[in-house]
Formats: C-alpha cells, sequence, structure tokens
C-alpha cells in the first residue's frame, strides 16, 4: 500500500562500502530535520550502515501549511492514505525499518519523544497510539523495539526510574512483541548523538545536532 509520508532510504555515505545492488533510490546517510522542540531540538538522523535503512517521519504534519515542510521531498500524491490525515501522532516520531538482507526476523523501530514532565502521566497514551500506529502501517505481525526519548530543556539533577517506566509500559501494551528501551536526553548546548543499535546483520542510527 502507497503511504504518505514516503520512507526516507539512507545508506553509509561511503561509497565503496554500499552494496552493488544499490539502485538510484541513494541518497546520503544524514538526514537534515527541521528544528522542533517536540523532538528534543534533534537536527538530522543518520544510519551508518552499508545496509538500506528505511525511515518514516510522522512530525510532517506539523508543517503542512508552512514554508519549510517535508511535503515536497516526502509526500506522495498516490498515497491511499496519509499519516497526517489518519494517524496524527503525538509522540511517535520516526518509524524506522532496516528493510535490506532479512535473513531472520529482526525487529522494526518506532522513535518516540517526550519531555520529562510528561512521561509519567502519559504512558497509556504513548503505548495505545504506538500500537495503533503500527495497525495503521499494517506491520503488527511484527517485531517492534520502542525507543523512548525524554528529554528536559533544562538540567535534571537525576534521570527516571527506567525499571518502573518499563514495568508501567510492559503492563499498559500487554503484548510481548513489544520492547521499550528508554534513553534521556540531557539538556545540552554541544553536540549530542542518540544511538539505535539494530538487529540481525548490525546497523547503527545516530539521531542528533549537526
Amino acid at each position: 500500500m502507497n503511504i504518505c509520508p514516503i520512507y526516507k532510504n539512507l545508506y553509509l555515505l561511503d561509497k565503496n562500502n554500499i552494496p552493488s545492488e544499490v539502485n538510484s533510490d541513494f541518497c546520503s546517510d544524514l538526514f537534515p530535520l527541521i528544528d522542533d522542540k517536540k523532538i528534543a531540538h534533534i537536527k538530522a538522523i543518520r544510519a551508518n550502515t552499508p545496509y538500506r535503512v528505511s525511515i518514516r517521519l510522522f512530525i510532517c504534519r506539523y508543517y503542512k501549511s508552512l514554508m519549510q515542510n517535508y511535503c515536497s521531498e516526502l509526500q506522495s500524491k498516490q498515497a491511499e492514505k496519509k499519516a497526517c490525515e489518519s494517524n496524527k501522532t503525538d509522540f511517535v516520531s520516526f518509524f524506522v525499518d532496516k528493510s535490506d538482507k532479512k535473513t531472520v526476523k529482526s525487529p522494526v523501530y518506532f522513535l518516540v519523544f517526550v519531555s520529562d514532565s510528561e512521561i509519567k502521566n502519559k504512558i497509556p497514551d504513548i503505548t495505545a497510539e504506538i500500537k495503533r500506529t503500527a495497525a495503521w502501517l499494517d506491520i503488527s505481525d511484527n517485531i517492534f523495539q520502542c525507543y523512548i526519548f525524554y528529554y528536559s530543556l533544562r538540567h535534571l539533577c537525576n534521570t527516571f526510574h527506567r525499571d518502573n517506566f518499563k514495568i508501567a509500559f510492559d503492563k499498559y501494551c500487554n503484548d510481548r512483541r513489544y520492547s521499550f528501551q528508554f534513553q534521556y536526553v540531557p539538556y545540552s548546548k554541544e553536540e549530542l548523538l542518540l544511538n539505535i543499535n539494530g538487529g540481525n546483520p548490525k546497523f547503527n542510527i545516530s539521531v542528533g545536532l549537526i
């Protein structure tokens, strides 16, 4: 099914390491993002892998009517359904599919961003949104790795109790196909990379400042 926004396909930038079957869809491994406090001022997403990593953005709807937007690059005019019309996510920002050479069934990835002040009260909403998005993408039979990035625009004295968060997310999700990991995004004016380490074969994605 043709879905909007379309995938952004990323490869390792070093052309010597790009698989021979890669076609004209090749693009740089670095995809700049529009500055947005909802995703903790993340500036770009990068894939460091010889395999294709396909990334679908769900934050595009916030910019449709603005001069700077994602529509010109990621819009599909032939789409049978559009995220901005029928799956408006508040927390799920990216869906990542490591789509080349799946010799074994490996997870797909949801990247969720939530402020530190919201996370405790929004666990039911986030888990419902993740599962709804999986159903909307028609991928509910997959194994899911959900990265919950919780951020603050101020310095925090300590981080949250991740074990308690995991218990709460597992309780509300009630589905063993979904696994949750948590990463605190500290307030920083320096370059900060948030790493997502994929399954088999290994790949790495970094989202962060450029």
